[in-house]
């Protein structure tokens, strides 16, 4: 009983500081519920996609929960988007759904997703779909009808495919994120994340250590720009721990327990 309840006020601070950190660092408030949900998600709508595909994906779940139309006062949850009944066509019951989501902890594409998933829902990348809610399987069916809803008909609408889906961004759905396009890539103004493919190309999916590892052909200013981008990346995730561990420590009267 007392290891249970250890266990359960573990995981309240641990959500307590990611809420914390998303508030103060701009990142998506999540659970470790979410960051499943999330990750089942991706397996069932884009198991065989590369790196940029699956991040097209969730940066469509991304812009729904930014949108002023689709989650109005951000009231759902990252797992309330993805579970609402037709919206991923990967949780339709019966023979309209995706078994993949059954997948979980221990499956090796469970955890390679599940690791993605993480790294950007804390900040890691930028949005390449610039601002799209919606997307389609591009082999499976054609553009979804639903494009010419009432909201939808004469409204601007931008496309762009990724992998095999192509995505949909309009300024109807109102996403409150602000986004520049360099170098065909879409990123958010606020961080301006490089996306992979600055650095080694949409054809290789490996690591960035993966990369140095294997004695990849980085030129040197490459090289520089990366320790530059990961090293500050660090920094501003370690920062963002300790200030959301000393909030939560703050309010629970502990003290600079988090103080360095």
């Amino acid at each position: 009983m007392k290891n249970k309840l250890l266990r359960n006020i573990f995981l309240s601070l641990i959500t307590l500081i990611l809420w914390g950190n998303a508030i103060m660092g701009q990142t998506l408030p999540y659970t470790l519920g979410d960051a499943d949900q999330l990750t089942r998600t991706l397996l069932g709508e884009a198991l065989g996609e590369g790196t940029e595909g699956r991040l097209g994906v969730l940066n469509s779940i991304r812009n729904r929960f930014f949108s002023d139309r689709l989650n109005p006062n951000r009231k759902r949850s990252l797992t309330d988007i993805v579970r609402k009944p037709g919206a991923f066509s990967a949780w339709n019951p019966g023979k309209g759904g995706n078994n993949l989501v059954k997948k979980g902890p221990g499956d090796q594409d469970y955890e390679n997703a599940y690791s993605l998933v993480i790294s950007f829902l804390d900040g890691a990348y930028g949005d390449n779909t610039g601002g799209a809610t919606h997307y389609y399987a591009q082999d499976k069916i054609k553009a979804p009808s639903y494009y010419n809803r009432a909201e939808y008909k004469g409204a601007q609408k931008d496309f762009t495919t990724i992998g095999g889906h192509t995505f949909m961004a309009t300024p109807a759905d109102k996403v409150t994120q602000d986004f520049t396009k360099q170098g065909g890539l879409f990123t958010r103004k606020q961080t301006n994340v490089p996306y992979p493919s600055q650095f080694f190309g949409p054809q290789d999916e490996r690591s960035p250590a993966e990369m140095l590892m294997s004695g990849a052909d980085l030129n040197e200013d490459t090289m520089m720009q990366l320790a530059s981008v990961l090293k500050d990346q660090e920094k501003e995730k370690q920062n963002k721990f300790y200030k959301g561990a000393q909030n939560i420590m703050n309010v629970l009267g502990l003290g600079s327990l988090f103080g360095r």
